[in-house]
């Protein structure tokens, strides 16, 4: 009887015939033509197509490599496409910008004092104005006359009002009087008389002008407090987005300026191209930066390599079947012996192969998949010979997902949550304590552009401490303005107190 079996089985397998039962197994093919289009025959099953074999940091999404760390069409996962307006950083949408600027042909600008997109990408002030808030005027001490900005203190071509020229007697404009010389503390500059120890407009010699930013004390060009020269531009590095903590150190997408630091919401560091999960992201795992190796993925801030391998240094080894790490990392089989189910042994067993020294089942293993050499990608495992989406992922505009932490498709597949709110347990929201302004989670405690409530903005020199507005280091508040008290002329040694006309503010003391 046991005879009989034997010959049965033996008869069954050397036919090959398309899914006849044989003992207990399928055989589905004897060649390609047995399969469907795209499969291949192998071992007497048909195998799937392999999936691309893609370069480090890129994802198969179907037929596709794609780099889903940055792909506003693929952000984080086949499929997730950012609302319009936000971009893709770190496998995150997330605003194009650092809070406090806007995108303006491909780079960021603070439109409330950039020249060339001054309240609105575009909109460039003329020659000679400078951009405050908002909006275009002349930088104290200047005046608007005939679309120039002039001094009137000291134009002798519009001394004291627009159009009013001096000469004759008297060709020298002081103070916005036209007079026959210049007299002290003033110095003739041309026709003009004036203060080189205050005037920014010539600022210890008569050809040395001042930045709009900067004010003029004790014959040289400085920053107001509460600011520091970055440049030709006076910068508040306590909250300048373009210049945080120090010159040009400019704050990534979707990151604010807190107290001279880039920082993001909730649970996201500030990395270098953006905010970032490092609990998830497998180039910044745990920290900004730290990159997980080949095949590997991120959970709870650390690297994990795929079911069934195990790290051995930094890198994830086939214990069953590692010649060089064979039961243990670095157990090295002899040169004539393979690996089999973690022992050396001479020859593989049974239903195994060798691929490249390693006995290994085409059927399940994920780093030989249906043949040798096909790797399954990141969350993907192998299962009789195909890669499919490993346990607790689901197939999804041809990759595998979490739904329970997937941003793109959270709960369900397509389902993508909106702006840069997370998924937790299926769930979209915005992590605790945080406010959704427009489409976007925002720390209304720390955001100058959002400071307490949705929409309100802190003004310039000002900081957004526990969701209120504050003077920076240096700086006074005003009617709701923080300034320097000791170089505005209209607040000049305090609120209110303002300088006659045609003085400057030195050291909190009006001065002709």
């Amino acid at each position: 009887m046991r005879l009989f079996k034997q010959l049965a089985v033996l008869v069954c397998v050397m036919m090959s015939i398309a899914l006849v039962r044989c003992g207990g197994s399928v055989v589905q093919c004897s060649s390609n033509t047995d399969c469907q289009s795209g499969f291949t025959c192998g071992g007497g099953f048909c195998n799937p197509p392999p999936p691309p074999q893609c370069a480090v940091g890129q994802t198969v999404c179907g037929d596709q490599c794609l780099d889903t760390t940055g792909d506003s069409n693929n952000c984080g996962s086949c499929g997730h496409a950012c609302d319009p307006g936000l971009v893709c950083a770190n496998s995150s949408c997330q605003s194009a910008c650092a809070s406090g600027l806007v995108a303006c042909n491909g780079k960021c600008v603070d439109s409330s004092r950039d020249p060339k997109n001054c309240g609105a990408c575009g909109s460039a002030c003329p020659n000679g104005e400078s951009c405050s808030n908002g909006a275009c005027g002349c930088a104290a001490p200047y005046s608007t006359c005939n679309n120039a900005c002039v001094e009137l203190g000291s134009d002798p071509n519009n001394c004291g009002s627009c159009g009013n020229a001096c000469g004759g007697n008297s060709p020298f404009c002081q103070a916005g009087a036209c007079v026959s010389s210049c007299t002290a503390p003033y110095s003739a500059c041309g026709n003009a008389c004036v203060d080189t120890t205050a005037d920014p407009g010539h600022c210890g010699a008569c050809s040395t002008a001042c930045s709009a930013t900067q004010v003029c004390s004790s014959s040289a060009c400085a920053c107001p407090g509460g600011t520091q020269a970055c440049g030709n531009a006076c910068a508040t590095l306590a909250s300048d987005p373009l210049d945080c903590g120090a010159c040009g150190n400019a704050c990534g997408q979707g990151q604010t300026c807190t107290n001279g630091k880039c920082s993001c919401s909730g649970a996201l560091q500030a990395c270098s191209k953006g905010c970032a999960n490092v609990e998830s992201d497998a180039n910044n795992c745990g920290s900004c930066g730290r990159t997980c190796g080949v095949a590997q993925s991120c959970a709870s801030g650390a690297c994990k390599c795929p079911a069934g391998e195990t790290f051995c240094g930094q890198d994830c080894h086939e214990l069953a079947n590692d010649h060089d790490n064979c039961g243990a990392c670095g157990a090295a089989c002899p040169s004539n012996q393979v690996c089999t189910r973690g022992h050396c042994a001479s020859s593989c067993g049974n239903r195994q192969q060798t691929c490249n020294g390693a006995c290994v089942s085409t059927r399940s293993d994920p780093q030989n998949c249906g043949v040798c050499g096909v790797v399954c990608p990141v969350g993907e495992t192998c299962r009789q010979g195909g890669c499919v989406c490993a346990q607790g992922l689901v197939s999804c505009n041809g990759g595998c997902v979490d739904p329970l932490n997937d941003p793109g498709n959270c709960g369900t597949c397509g389902h993508a949550c909106p702006g840069n709110q997370l998924c937790n347990g299926g769930t979209c929201a915005c992590p605790q304590g945080q406010a959704t302004c427009g489409k976007l989670c925002i720390d209304t405690n720390t955001d100058p552009s959002n400071c307490g409530v949705c929409g309100k903005a802190c003004g310039q020199s000002a900081i957004c401490q526990g969701g209120a507005c504050i003077c920076g280091p240096g700086t006074n508040s005003c009617n709701g303005v923080c300034l320097d008290v000791l170089t505005n002329t209209s607040n000049c040694g305090g609120c209110s107190k303002q300088c006659p006309k045609f003085d400057f503010c030195v050291n909190g003391t009006c001065q002709q």
